[in-house]
């Protein structure tokens, strides 16, 4: 059946929405590329599969969380994937993907072009395709550009408050150290810990001076520590995580190891490891706060 974007007076135009008492079900066209009038064939038995595949996976699982999920979204990886991808070109049409939401009535649809999940699968499938790769050079976007995006609107509340396709600008008030002392985490326990553990992106947590905040989940720890009371929303926090698995735990070009996120340009003299400075501007922490990812006997903090 064809939907077509922009028809909204029409039973199958776009973006489509559906409410009963504070549910509202959001059909829409996703991606840069979208155009008035363009259509996307869909079967109506498959729209209701990926919303019932919501509601079991976040109102049920979740205990009432609200989701969305993707239809289509190959042909945004495809494109971004290619190897004569521009970010500063015009994404076509042909790159757009298909989101369906469930939230209640007050909610903010519209996922695709503002939920940071978007710009985070669009960075692991780039880092997927160059680890498949054995590094070679290709001229394909930088995967720590999407993780770096991501970030910013994790900042930002979580959505943040342009499309995740815009360029971001940044200033270099952050630093990333890698540390093969703090052992080898396992990317996988990491990622488990970053979506159970860590609050919502706007909700703020009280770190104690000399009191660390210990989150762990099998392979992985993260130690949030500060050397002066502070109080810091989990959004920088889950901001600063992601690059640190991006940059250190994750990154294609070395072995898993842990790593360091404080603000501030100070390395301390003597530690094995680098400084990210060409991606390190996300002003995720604020002063006296550390974020530290660590496998297990490696750190105390």
């Amino acid at each position: 059946m064809p939907y077509r974007e922009g028809s909204i007076n029409s039973p199958y135009g776009l973006p489509l929405l559906k409410s009963a008492d504070e549910c509202e079900v959001a059909l829409e066209l996703a991606g840069p590329g979208k155009i008035e009038g363009q259509t996307v064939m869909l079967i109506p038995d498959v729209i209701r599969g990926l919303a019932a595949l919501v509601i079991q996976n976040c109102l049920v699982e979740w205990g009432g969380v609200g989701g969305f999920v993707t239809e289509g979204f190959a042909n945004m990886v495809n494109h971004v994937t290619a190897p004569d991808a521009n970010l500063n070109s015009p994404y076509p049409p042909s790159s757009s993907f298909v989101t369906l939401t469930v939230s209640n009535i007050a909610g903010d649809p519209s996922p695709g072009g503002y939920d940071s999940q978007i710009p985070i699968k669009l960075g692991q499938h780039l880092r997927d395709k160059l680890v498949n790769s054995k590094g070679k050079s290709s001229t394909a976007p930088s995967y720590e550009e999407f993780f770096m995006r991501a970030a910013i609107m994790e900042q930002e509340g979580g959505g943040g408050q342009e499309p995740w396709w815009t360029s971001r600008q940044h200033t270099d008030d952050m630093t990333y150290e890698c540390d093969a002392h703090l052992g080898s985490p396992r990317v996988v326990d990491c990622g488990k810990l970053e979506f159970s553990q860590l609050g919502a992106s706007s909700d703020t947590v009280r770190i104690s001076a000399g009191a660390p905040k210990v989150l762990a989940t099998g392979g992985c720890h993260i130690a949030i520590s500060a050397s002066i009371a502070a109080v810091i929303t989990w959004g920088g926090i889950k901001a600063a995580l992601e690059m640190l698995i991006g940059l250190c735990v994750a990154n294609p070009r070395q072995s898993s190891v842990g790593g360091k996120a404080y603000y501030g340009h100070h390395i301390v003299p003597g530690a094995r490891s680098k400084r990210a400075s060409a991606i390190s501007g996300l002003n995720a922490l604020p002063k006296h706060v550390n974020v530290t990812v660590y496998e297990q006997g490696r750190f105390t903090p």
